[in-house]
């Protein structure tokens, strides 16, 4: 383990004899239904620690519990980020560029004013949306044209 977590999702590849070099859809498909599988757990933990906090008590018990939720729950968001990383590889992409793209547009929704909806999560603005989104496909549609 290197702390990278590139590095450590090739490692874990190569150990398992699977490709990362090309497009290999048998490969990307199991992954993708490994992302589900991952998001299930984390929908199910988080459900969960919804019914113990709802009890609104405050003791040891209740406490620990959500403590061990809370693992699961840590576990779950870890294992779709690996899933979800060797499904690129298993596409024959370089995640670092996907990251890199994607990060940048995503950075890009705090140019001009901050939106975020009821819940909290930040929004594109009209803006963002004219801007950033022909360009964001283009530049993923240019990485995976490499492959396909």
């Amino acid at each position: 383990m290197s702390n990278d977590i590139f590095k450590d999702g090739i490692e874990f590849m190569t150990a398992a004899q699977q490709t990362t070099d090309h497009f290999n859809e048998h490969q990307t498909l199991l992954y993708a239904s490994l992302v589900d599988e991952e998001n299930g757990e984390l929908q199910h933990a988080i459900d969960e620690y919804k019914e113990v906090a709802a009890l609104d008590i405050n003791d040891r018990v209740v406490t620990e519990t959500k403590i061990e939720i809370a693992v699961d729950i840590a576990d779950a968001f870890c294992d779709t980020i690996v899933v979800a990383l060797h499904g690129l590889y298993s596409m024959g992409l370089n995640p670092e560029e996907i990251w890199s793209i994607v990060f940048k547009h995503n950075m890009a929704k705090f140019e001009g004013e901050l939106i975020k909806n009821e819940q909290g999560k930040v929004t594109k603005s009209k803006e963002w949306k004219a801007k950033n989104a022909q360009e964001q496909f283009q530049e993923l549609k240019s990485l995976i044209e490499k492959v396909i």
